[in-house]
């Protein structure tokens, strides 16, 4: 492997990584934002704003999300509409997969505010850090 693509592939493999830092960052900052809408301790977990063993199973389909809407999406010549658009699907699609899955277990995973929440703060986390980097 040549030097060039060696540094596409690390440049690949630290955007992904920054992107589950964002989503799990997005996840902590959105029990935060509802805690406190809803008058609680802003440090305080429980089970009923999020559920903590659902964790991997958010991150991996927000993770295979964002694989599947930008494969082989050049950040520097795209358009900013495309980003907007891309990062809605996203949001669109990962959002309706989760309440579907949580439907359908019949386990809560979120208060509705907190994946309202959850959905705003990871849309601007993910639509900034696509135009800044």
């Amino acid at each position: 492997m040549n030097h060039l693509l060696q540094k596409i592939s690390i440049m690949r493999s630290i955007d992904k990584i920054i992107d589950v830092l964002i989503i799990l960052l997005s996840l902590r900052l959105s029990i935060i934002i509802e805690r406190l809408y809803h008058g609680f301790y802003w440090y305080e977990i429980h089970n009923d704003s999020f559920n903590i063993i659902f964790t991997p199973y958010v991150v991996l389909i927000l993770y295979l999300c964002i694989g599947y809407f930008e494969n082989n999406q050049l950040y520097r010549i795209t358009h900013v509409k495309t980003y907007f658009l891309n990062i809605l699907k996203i949001i669109i699609l990962s959002f309706s997969f989760i309440v579907s899955i949580e439907f359908l277990i019949k386990v809560p995973i979120f208060y509705r505010s907190t994946l309202i929440f959850f959905s705003i703060v990871l849309f601007f986390g993910l639509f900034f850090k696509r135009l800044f980097i």
